[in-house]
This record gives structure tokens, C-alpha cells and sequence, in this order.
């Protein structure tokens, strides 16, 4: 998997060193996400995604522009494939040598004051974040429908569970 990690070099509560293991973090996350067997059964071989690390202004200016919400958001998720294509049968899919999925932005600010609501642990948030993103990135919209919805937190719960226990974080 090539994954790239860009951060928000305009947020101003990183503390010393934070980049550098939320990087370490997002890498462990999104390769144990990519090595669970709902990915492995989707046959995608080598795949790309972009992760964004972004302040509060920056996510907010993003969600204003692309889903016309001008409010803080906690992560939102830019697909390369429409859910027609992640529908064809596997056969059907044209295969590519190295897939890019599409890009996943994360809040820091809103991920930190999330955890810290929900009594949970920062890695355990952005976790949730992750997988919630890259579901987003395969085919999976849970605003569709209330199936969809049940179809795509059920899956999330499972793979952030399992995800956590193998990352060991």
C-alpha cells in the first residue's frame, strides 16, 4: 500500500513530536484497515490513498465548498470510484497495476475534542475516523440509506475492534 500523509502545517496545538506518531499512527491504521478480509476479498492489489491531517478553519472551508455545510466536520472522504463501479462484479472491474481510493481528511482539533466527549482514546477516534473514511473511499454512503447506514457502522465497529487489537495501539 502507498499512502501518503500530508499535515496542516497551520495548526497551532501540535505538541512536540505529535506529528511525527500521529503519522506513525495513520500508517499502522490504514495498512491494518487494507490487510482486513473485507478489503482482501475486494481484490484491489496494490492501492494508494492520501491521508490529510487538517485544522478546524481548513476542514470547515472544505465541508462549506464540497458538501455546502459551513460547519466543523470530523473527517470527510474524496472517492476516486462512484458506487456503480465498487457495485460491478469483481470481473467486470477494469484492474489497475496501482489504485488510487481517494483521499481522507481528518480534523485534529475536532478528533481530540471528539475522543475526549465520547471518553474514548485519541487513537481510538481517529481510528474510527480512518476506517469511517476509507469506507467512504470503497463504495460505502450511509447517508443512502438506513440499510446502508446499519450495513456501514456495523462493518465500521467491526474493523475499528479488530483494528485496534492488531495495530496494539
Amino acid at each position: 500500500m502507498n499512502l501518503t500523509i500530508e499535515f496542516d502545517t497551520s495548526i497551532k496545538s501540535w505538541r512536540s513530536g505529535e506529528e511525527q506518531l500521529l503519522q506513525q499512527l495513520i500508517r499502522r491504521l490504514c495498512k491494518a484497515v487494507l490487510q482486513e478480509k473485507w478489503f482482501l476479498q475486494q481484490k484491489l492489489g496494490t492501492v494508494m490513498c492520501h491521508v490529510w491531517v487538517v485544522g478546524a478553519k481548513r476542514i470547515q472551508g472544505m465541508n462549506k465548498v464540497y458538501r455546502r455545510k459551513d460547519k466543523v466536520t470530523d473527517v470527510l472522504s474524496f472517492p476516486q470510484y462512484d458506487q456503480q463501479w465498487w457495485n460491478s462484479s469483481l470481473k467486470k472491474r477494469k484492474a489497475h497495476p496501482c489504485m488510487h481510493l481517494g483521499d481522507v481528511v481528518v480534523c485534529y482539533q475536532k478528533a481530540l475534542q471528539d475522543a475526549k466527549c465520547f471518553g474514548i482514546s485519541f487513537e481510538e477516534e481517529i481510528a474510527t475516523l480512518l476506517v469511517h473514511g476509507v469506507l467512504h473511499l470503497v463504495g460505502f454512503d450511509h447517508e443512502r440509506s438506513k440499510l446502508e447506514e446499519k450495513r456501514m457502522f456495523s462493518l465500521q465497529e467491526k474493523l475499528v475492534n479488530t483494528i485496534l487489537k492488531k495495530a496494539k495501539v
